[in-house]
């Protein structure tokens, strides 16, 4: 998923963020454009309740210096996108 932010006029434009790995698998992280630069990770957290319940949980961990509530909404986004796939 590549994220482009509205003040980004570069042509050709250049994505301002990216998911890369699998969102299905809980294991992903974002980058900073199209750089190296991680700015935050997913990944999926097994508990008894979870693995028994079937409930998507998942540890989220942002790097120093990064917005939270923006990393935040694109989980949140990355989730509504997913679960569309899913048709619940």
């Amino acid at each position: 998923m590549d994220v482009f932010l509205a003040g980004n006029t570069a042509q050709p434009q250049a994505c301002d963020f990216k998911m890369k790995g699998s969102y299905f698998d809980r294991n992903c992280a974002f980058y900073l454009g199209d750089s190296d630069t991680m700015i935050a990770q997913i990944s999926r957290k097994y508990t008894a309740s979870t693995v028994l319940l079937g409930k998507d949980t998942f540890n989220v961990t942002v790097l120093p210096g990064v917005d939270h509530v923006f990393v935040a909404a694109l989980v949140v986004v990355l989730d509504e996108v997913h679960s569309r796939d899913r048709n619940y």
